[in-house]
């Protein structure tokens, strides 16, 4: 387990959050994704997460839709940033297992109801 508590992205051109992206970061408590092109988020990816607070940087990228598996883990995040993206589709029950989430930020994207 690495003992590492922020982790920062920013500006890397990453298109793909990989399932193994952040395993053993047990410990991690807050990322950021800024300024890159993240499209496709891979189911699990932020699986071992149960300690990360501050999630930043989820706006502004390519995410086209948002699938029920993107977020298992994320039990202490309270805020979602997901403003401009191209998300067309929300998967039901996406952030339902997201249990201190208060806040979702979902304008500026394609979604169709």
């Amino acid at each position: 387990c690495i003992s590492l508590n922020n982790l920062d992205l920013a500006v890397n051109r990453i298109e793909i959050l990989k399932n193994s992206s952040f395993k053993n970061l047990f410990k991690l408590r807050s990322i950021n994704l800024e300024n890159n092109i993240i499209r496709i988020i891979e189911y699990d990816v932020f699986k071992d997460l149960s300690n990360l607070f501050d999630l930043d940087g989820l706006n502004n990228q390519k995410i086209s839709y948002i699938k029920q598996e993107y977020f298992e883990g994320l039990i202490s995040i309270s805020s979602l940033n997901l403003i401009y993206n191209s998300i067309v589709l929300i998967e039901d029950y996406s952030f339902l297992k997201i249990k201190n989430l208060r806040t979702i930020i979902l304008s500026m994207n394609k979604i169709v109801l």
